[in-house]
């Protein structure tokens, strides 16, 4: 069983095809309305995680869809680390790698940085040429990819991730060249 932890918003949507082949009885998708609580009792029912959204080196931000929780407070962070220790994890979140690091979880399969808007490509110096369509099809690419690998170990993903339609994007597209050198498998 999988639980997706994907807090609504119109800017991370991309990221849905992630899961969207996941059968429906294996899902439970969180995008919002329960509390911190709640949403720990359903992670103990799952064997799969995916978080996904906004972040930082902090943990998955709530976006303000979560009972209790304030736009920029965190609805995944160290609080949740023994409930991720035995579980297939999947975080794709800005700078997921360093939240993962440092509540030091392994193996799984994440991202650092991850530019999915055009103000985080020139913030990350990508230059000032990129492009909403540029980004929209390094998202689009992205979710689609990833979700044809999701029911794989986390590792496997990765290596298949290096080989994908993503990785052949990364070749002519600047943003998927700097998200794909951001993703990784932590043994």
């Amino acid at each position: 069983m999988t639980i997706v932890i994907h807090p609504t918003d119109i800017s991370t949507e991309f990221l849905i095809p992630i899961y969207g082949n996941i059968p429906k009885e294996e899902l439970t998708v969180v995008k919002g309305g329960v509390s911190k609580n709640e949403l720990i009792a359903l992670i103990k029912k799952h064997d799969t995680v995916l978080c996904l959204g906004h972040g930082s080196p902090f943990g998955l931000f709530s976006i303000g869809q979560f009972n209790g929780l304030s736009y920029m407070e965190y609805i995944v962070d160290k609080e949740m680390t023994p409930l991720l220790k035995d579980k297939k994890v999947v975080t794709i979140f800005c700078y997921a790698k360093k939240f993962v690091t440092s509540v030091d979880l392994h193996g799984l399969y994440t991202s650092d940085m991850f530019c999915s808007e055009v103000a985080e490509c020139n913030l990350m110096g990508l230059g000032y040429d990129i492009t909403q369509e540029m980004v929209d099809q390094s998202n689009y690419v992205f979710g689609v990819t990833l979700g044809k690998f999701i029911h794989l170990s986390p590792e496997e993903i990765h290596n298949s991730m290096l080989t994908s339609a993503y990785a052949e994007l990364a070749k002519t597209n600047v943003v998927a060249a700097y998200n794909m050198e951001r993703l990784c498998y932590v043994p």
